[in-house]
């Protein structure tokens, strides 16, 4: 039975809060994703997968494991817990630097941040960082000194998004806009018509339109 790690993922938007009106901003990717933590000797077992060459098990946490995004935040936390929330902020694998009034300000705050990966012995994917930039892109959001927008790929999705033809897909398209319902005025009167289609009980199947009353 696997025992759920309880860790808890920090709320994007109390993240996104932090950054408060900063000039210069650096984004880090960890590279490899999960593969960088090893796995604990006695769960090396419970991976076992079956292939046509045999039996084969991870020495390293894989993708899909219940626990691994708590895992993974809570190792971040405890190698850049001292700089989290002052210029540096961490979702699971995503890492955003902010602050300074220069670029050589910031890039001193960035210098700490590789010194304490480097000493952790994480790897970084160079072609998913960017480096001292007055704007960036991070968890969906634009960020720039003058605040945060909706990122324009996601918007372009919402707005393209097809008609949804069942429940899942409404859901799949509420979950999309609900992300973005801080910069929504009433957006809990203007998604409720769609909300209404995720009841089964409201919606004529053949068509899939919601039934009268």
């Amino acid at each position: 039975m696997t025992v759920s790690n309880a860790y808890p993922l920090p709320l994007i938007s109390e993240l996104l809060d932090s950054l408060g009106g900063a000039k210069f901003f650096t984004t880090m990717d960890m590279a490899f994703g999960y593969w960088q933590v090893p796995m604990a000797e006695d769960s090396i077992e419970k991976t076992g997968f079956v292939t046509k060459k045999g039996i084969y098990e991870f020495l390293v946490m894989p993708f899909g494991l219940t626990s691994a995004p708590s895992t993974f935040q809570a190792m971040m936390n405890s190698i850049l817990g001292e700089y989290i929330g002052k210029f540096c902020l961490v979702f699971i694998d995503d890492v955003l630097i902010f602050g300074g009034d220069s670029l050589t300000e910031h890039s001193v705050l960035v210098e700490k941040v590789l010194i304490k990966c480097k000493e952790a012995g994480l790897k970084l994917k160079k072609k998913k960082c960017s480096w001292g930039q007055s704007s960036v892109s991070y968890l969906g959001h634009e960020v720039t000194s003058d605040g945060l927008k909706p990122s324009d790929h996601n918007v372009n999705k919402i707005v393209n998004f097809d008609t949804p033809k069942n429940v899942g897909e409404v859901r799949s398209y509420l979950g999309l806009c609900s992300y973005y319902r801080a910069f929504c005025p009433n957006f809990a009167s203007v998604a409720a018509p769609l909300q209404k289609l995720e009841v089964p009980e409201n919606v004529d199947i053949a068509s899939f339109a919601l039934l009268p009353g």
